[in-house]
């Protein structure tokens, strides 16, 4: 996003947010479901997750079980957004041999 863009985006969000703090709740229920609903539905569950209750897995547990079971059995119950979070903090930590070794893994199996 270039610099201007993110000042409009900016200056939008505060014009909004100076709307909202005036209007009545089901107003502003009008306004988020009217935004959501233009999204793409995977973009509007991650902008709406970020301020519903968070009903995700939490952070992985020790794994007792071995490490891939637990993994694989968190990932399943964590929420996009968890997901998100785990693999880039997880990704942005390996060295640079491994995180070539990951992006060739995932590229195997996606293809």
């Amino acid at each position: 996003m270039t610099a201007d863009a993110t000042a409009l985006y900016h200056d939008a969000a505060t014009s909004i947010r100076t709307m909202c703090r005036a209007a009545s709740p089901r107003w502003r229920a009008a306004v988020a479901w009217g935004a959501l609903i233009e999204m793409d539905p995977p973009d509007a569950a991650e902008v709406a997750a970020l301020f519903l209750p968070d009903d995700g897995a939490g952070p992985p547990i020790p794994a007792f079980a071995g490490v891939m079971a637990e993994a694989s059995f968190w990932a399943e119950e964590a929420s996009p957004v968890e997901l998100k979070a785990y693999t880039w903090a997880c990704y942005s930590r390996l060295s640079a041999k491994d995180q070539a070794g990951f992006l060739s893994h995932v590229g195997r199996v996606a293809a």
